[in-house]
């Protein structure tokens, strides 16, 4: 048996190094298709143009509320009878009577 050169030598199996001193090629970008993505299109948040604004209410003044929005839901459907949009036609009413 001949004496091998190096340590790395020594790590041969077969014809193939086990550790092969030279690093593998690095990887390149490959250049894209034709195929250009068409963007979606944007779809409506409903808390667009929105701010969450936090009150301290009475508890009885929230039973009612709640309890007016589930008779409006149960009549007419989830459309418009939600509770934000009883608080929101509320606060109109007020800023309309003090002319804001």
């Amino acid at each position: 048996m001949a004496k091998r050169p190096s340590l790395s030598a020594s790590f041969v199996v077969g014809e193939q190094p086990i550790l092969d001193p030279t690093p593998p090629p690095k990887a390149e970008p490959q250049a894209q298709g034709l195929d250009i993505p068409k963007p979606t299109p944007k779809i409506r948040d409903h808390r667009e143009n929105r701010q969450a604004f936090t009150v301290w209410l009475d508890r009885d003044l929230i039973a009612k509320v709640r309890g007016l929005s589930r008779e409006l839901v149960a009549e007419h459907g989830r459309a418009g009878n939600s509770i934000e949009a009883l608080v929101t036609e509320a606060l109109n009413e007020v800023l309309s009577k003090r002319s804001r």
